[in-house]
């Protein structure tokens, strides 16, 4: 089914208007049915009244009965859900010898205030809450109905308002109607009550992305509302919906759900269903645990082909979960992750296919010159001085067996990362390039193995051919294959966080292809990144150039430890950003724990050293279930934005900003991005930029994606990225093209670009 969002105004908002338009009915209700509230500078704002659709009833008759609020202009009142910041109205009735079922709420209409950051749902002008009361059948004399009304009459400033009325009902053995204008009251406001999707002949689903909602977590969820799941029969018809006006969010009122608060973001088509719907949204929980499972309800604004409104009511499951419990990942058909391109590949040309390969080589190369491989290259510093000693003993043989691990060892990490992004897919998982790092787990277990690097650079043991010697049998011996090989998988571990020029569009190429394709160009990009150093290792004059073997090369080893330990602070920097002190803690703890277990094998001796190493694997085993265990409990929230003048990501953000004229600057980000880094504080952060962006007033805003967020990853995917650097200049006369920087900042290219985008 197609849906168009047409021009005319949301129907939620429309329907007050026309109610405003109607003329208010000269009321007069009896003695204590009408009561004036909510004072404003001695001015009632609100009146309230009692109303009935009957003037007399008879024993087991059912009549509706309510109380009609009429609000000054420009003031409202609130739905049973207020949303973000007001209060429920509250409407009880009782009376003796009736019973009353539950209230009906009128679809509310919906008030964004403080320039959209917060939702109320209420009404203005006018609105009827009302029931249905039911006569018991030895019901005798005259009835009286009461109703204590509460509520907050709210224009700027808020006042609170209360009514208590009550007004008698004839018992007569026939029953009389109320005048026609009341009853026509209560039919106008009976028809803007929501009705359950089944009367409307409408299913509706829903999809987590978790499988239980915890306590302070984001999650996204998919309603999925399907008029017909397939053909309609021979001569029968297919009812067909879609949202009126501009946006989901003015047609969408949830209900309250305990302790989580909705935002619907887009409405798309159903992506199985001969005619439906879907709509995505985000839900935020708060920090109270929850007492168990609870529903998700709420009114969504339809509208039928015809142009009436369908004003649909759907009650939903949602599983909640305690801050202990383990709650897992989903993939759902309805989710806009099995709906985006990276579920079906797209068709790729040969020739684009041998373009992209290009691309993958090229950001390979470039890979070596960013700052997320120097801790290895520190390691291939010494490794190649040691390389130069030993060919003139050994042999070119030597040399390029260390080449081929090297090489090996590159070509293995890459291939089982790219095995494990196509079985994430596969799954219904997206991801993107350096997806790892957003695991805190994993940054933990690198900080550990260049941990154990660093102590070999300080001569605590050798991985070579013969086993682990000692400082002394450093000098004398070259490195075995092994450690070559161990230092490809390394390179691959901690250049994955950085992109470069040429690598951000072949990685998004291949993740929007065939898991072929994705092998493939993972496979390129480590031939990239491995072949400068089997370059210059398969050149026999490179290697004459470097200075003997000598004392230098223990100091430069020792050097690069110490390089190696910086790069285990930063890495407990990232996770503490992320999992606050308790993270931190344990991204030390595990380095420490890895330290000791190495020193405890590499010190073993004689008939002991088995037992040593053993008691080694045993330290190391129980540190990490302890240092592990603080990582995985630490709060993992993303940190918000601290800079002054950055704000944080969302695409409402940059629409809204954009229709006020302005020039938007996205900065997608994360913590464990060191490219990311050097570009914030070495440009963005410059006084240049800065006042720049100060005098033409441009909207800053940062998408951190150090923990996964598909709104992020989406907007990568749609501009061909995969990760992370990525700079976007919108400007107010083309809102649709934004420019797209290249990875790499210098501030006359940011400058640049902020005054084009300015100048239109």
């Amino acid at each position: 089914m197609k849906f168009a969002f047409s021009t005319l105004a949301a129907a939620l908002i429309a329907a007050p208007t026309a109610l405003a338009a109607t003329p208010r009915l000269p009321l007069e209700v009896p003695k204590g049915a009408h009561q004036a509230g909510a004072d404003d500078n001695g001015e009632p704002r609100v009146h309230a009244y009692l109303m009935t659709d009957v003037a007399a009833v008879t024993p087991g008759e059912s009549f509706r009965v309510g109380v009609l609020f009429l609000i000054d202009e420009h003031y409202h009142i609130y739905w049973k859900n207020p949303g973000q910041a007001a209060l429920a109205t509250d409407v009880r009735f009782n009376g003796q010898g009736l019973g009353f079922d539950e209230l009906r709420w009128p679809a509310p209409a919906i008030f964004k205030q403080a320039d959209g950051f917060i939702t109320t749902y209420g009404y203005a002008n006018e609105v009827l809450l009302f029931t249905k009361a039911t006569v018991t059948e030895n019901a005798r004399g005259d009835l009286t109905v009461q109703v204590r009304a509460d509520y907050l009459a709210c224009k700027v400033d808020c006042t609170p308002g209360e009514a208590s009325l009550s007004r008698t009902i004839p018992l007569r053995g026939e029953s009389t109607p109320a005048p026609p204008g009341i009853v026509e009251l209560f039919d106008r406001h009976a028809a803007r009550v929501p009705r359950n999707a089944s009367d409307f002949g409408l299913s509706v689903d829903v999809a987590y992305d978790v499988s239980a909602v915890k306590p302070n977590s984001r999650f996204a969820a998919s309603l999925g509302i399907v008029a017909c799941a397939g053909p309609p029969a021979p001569g029968s018809d297919c009812p067909s919906y879609q949202v009126p006006g501009d946006a989901i969010d003015d047609v969408f009122a949830p209900e309250r759900t305990p302790g989580v608060e909705w935002k619907a973001i887009a409405v798309r088509e159903h992506p199985s269903a001969y005619s439906g719907l879907v709509v995505d949204l985000v839900g935020k929980s708060g920090p109270d645990e929850p007492d168990g499972d609870t529903t998700f309800a709420g009114v969504l604004e339809l509208e039928r082909v015809d142009g009436s409104p369908a004003l649909v009511r759907f009650a939903v499951p949602l599983a909640r979960a305690t801050s202990n419990a383990i709650a897992t990942p989903q993939a759902h058909a309805l989710l806009p992750t099995t709906a985006l391109p990276t579920a079906a590949p797209q068709a790729t040309s040969p020739v684009g296919v041998w373009h992209m390969l290009l691309l993958a080589l090229l950001g390979g190369l470039v890979l070596n010159l960013m700052p997320c491989v120097l801790p290895v290259l520190a390691i291939k510093v010494t490794g190649y001085t040691q390389l130069a000693g030993t060919s003139d003993r050994h042999g070119r043989a030597v040399v390029f067996g260390h080449s081929l691990a090297y090489t090996g060892g590159i070509l293995a990490s890459m291939a089982a990362l790219a095995g494990t992004v196509v079985l994430l897919r596969a799954g219904g998982h997206a991801v993107g390039w350096g997806f790892q790092f957003q695991e805190p787990l994993f940054v933990t277990l690198v900080a550990g193995v260049l941990t154990i690097f660093a102590l070999s650079m300080f001569g605590v043991f050798d991985i070579g051919a013969g086993g682990v010697t000692t400082l002394g049998e450093v000098v004398h011996k070259t490195h075995g294959p092994l450690k070559s090989a161990l230092e490809g998988v390394l390179a691959v571990a901690v250049a994955t966080p950085c992109s470069a020029p040429f690598l951000g569009t072949a990685v998004g190429f291949a993740l929007a292809g065939e898991a072929w394709l994705i092998v493939v160009v993972f496979l390129v990009i480590g031939l990239g990144l491995a072949a400068p150093f089997v370059v210059l290792t398969s050149i026999p004059r490179a290697l004459s150039f470097v200075p003997k073997p000598g004392m230098w090369m223990v100091r430069l080893k020792q050097v690069m430890g110490f390089a190696l330990l910086a790069t285990v602070l930063w890495l407990a920097w990232v996770v503490g950003k992320v999992g606050g002190v308790d993270g931190m803690a344990a991204v030390i703890g595990f380095a420490l724990t890895a330290a000791l277990a190495t020193w405890l094998a590499a010190g073993a001796r004689g008939k002991t050293r088995w037992l040593a190493r053993a008691g080694a694997l045993v330290v190391i085993a129980a540190g990490a279930i302890v240092s592990l265990r603080t990582g995985e409990g630490a709060q993992m929230e993303t940190a918000s934005p601290s800079e002054v003048g950055w704000q944080p990501f969302a695409p409402e953000t940059v629409t809204a900003e954009l229709a006020r004229g302005k020039v938007v600057f996205v900065d997608f980000t994360a913590d464990w991005c060191i490219t990311c880094k050097v570009n914030e504080r070495a440009v963005l952060a410059s006084s240049r930029v800065a006042d720049l962006t100060k005098r033409l007033e441009v909207v800053m805003l940062k998408a951190d994606w150090t923990r996964r967020d598909e709104r992020i990853r989406t907007e990568l995917a749609r501009y061909g990225k995969a990760g992370v650097p990525m700079y976007l200049v919108y400007s107010p006369q083309r809102p649709k093209e934004p420019t797209v920087l290249p990875e790499l900042l210098t501030t006359d290219v940011v400058v640049t670009a902020l005054e084009q985008a300015h100048g239109g």
